[in-house]
């Protein structure tokens, strides 16, 4: 509260966060911890969560007509296939599957609340994105599929 009185209620919240432990490499279905995996549902999904809840009451309160908008992931929709990270060193991650998939259905259930309100909740399903957080290389073969539409067809497949 003390945010939004000295700088007022967003009429536009973008959340594209993304925090994780150190040990998130290892939240793979070999050698997750549950307290990691418990500590990334923590600082990730409910970071999200509450961020967007706070936000859309304060637009609620203030009468903001607003938009709150979530980057997420792919992943959220399908299932990590391990033939995506094939000929690289990435194994598939249960926790983030976990989180981005929560994001969909959290988006859907406050959008359903505060729609009323003219206010909207959208969520970004990209797909692979390079970055320091993906640490995919350009010249690796998996950006080679992406570049070539192959990583894009394959989950648009699945999907439909």
């Amino acid at each position: 509260k003390k945010t939004f009185r000295k700088y007022g209620v967003p009429n536009i919240f973008i959340n594209c966060s993304y925090p994780k432990t150190d040990d998130w490499d290892s939240n793979n279905f070999k050698d997750i911890q549950y307290n990691s995996y418990s500590k990334n549902i923590e600082i990730h999904l409910n970071s999200y969560v509450w961020s967007s809840k706070i936000i859309c009451d304060e637009m609620k309160r203030q009468k903001i007509h607003g938009s709150v908008i979530l980057l997420n992931s792919i992943y959220g929709l399908v299932g990590q296939s391990d033939e995506t990270y094939k000929g690289t060193s990435i194994k598939e991650n249960m926790t983030y599957s976990i989180i981005k998939g929560g994001l969909v259905n959290f988006t859907r259930q406050i959008a359903a609340f505060y729609g009323k309100n003219n206010i909207r909740i959208n969520s970004i399903c990209s797909g692979l994105l390079k970055g320091v957080v993906s640490k995919y290389l350009p010249n690796s073969s998996l950006f080679t599929a992406l570049n070539n539409g192959i990583f894009f067809l394959s989950l648009y497949c699945i999907i439909s």
